[in-house]
């Protein structure tokens, strides 16, 4: 018969088993992949094999989602089709804002690259900003263009100001929304 202690092990062993994410082949981690990009997440920052999400700093963060996922979809994330319906799962605030953020653990680097993508936003036809005092370069820009830049998940997905305001709303702290929306109502046409 079993003891105590050897069914209190063997209990453990099984909670540790299922805490283990376990995918069956690399096509499996594509639909994981997917589900993420789905969700709002840059397909540059979702790793392209589930080995290179060992190698991140956040690792612990991408696990505790995945296996989420796994356990409330019977392992089909295809289930999940945007951002709302992975955050539905989420059990904890560190998961919604690792969802929220787009799963940056860290702040993306601006570079000359990253503002061609934003600046397209900027000037987009929806927006109602001058094209002429949208900063030409990345040189050109100030500290605050660059915090606003930084806090931006996705910028060519928005279309509007209502949306730019939206983003900023939920990727920063509310002090610096008003100073970030005050820079850009100085770049709307007169």
């Amino acid at each position: 018969m079993q003891s105590d202690k050897d069914k209190a092990d063997d209990d453990q062993k099984q909670e540790e088993k299922e805490d283990e994410f376990n995918i069956a082949d690399a096509h499996e981690w594509l639909l994981y992949r997917e589900m993420f990009i789905n969700a709002g997440f840059s397909s540059k920052d979702v790793p392209k094999k589930f080995e290179h999400c060992q190698e991140r700093h956040d690792f612990a963060m991408w696990k505790s989602v995945l296996i989420l996922v796994q356990k409330k979809t019977g392992n089909d994330p295809t289930d999940i089709e945007d951002a709302a319906g992975l955050k539905n799962l989420c059990e904890t605030d560190e998961q919604k804002k690792f969802v929220d953020r787009g799963g940056r653990g860290v702040v993306q680097e601006v570079n000359a690259d990253t503002y061609i993508v934003f600046r397209t936003m900027l000037i987009g036809k929806g927006m109602g900003l001058e094209y002429d005092k949208i900063p030409k370069k990345l040189d050109d820009c100030n500290d605050t263009m660059k915090e606003i830049m930084k806090a931006i998940q996705n910028p060519q997905k928005i279309r509007k100001l209502s949306q730019l305001k939206d983003a900023l709303q939920k990727s920063t702290a509310p002090d610096k929304i008003a100073v970030y929306w005050k820079y850009i109502e100085g770049l709307q046409k007169s």
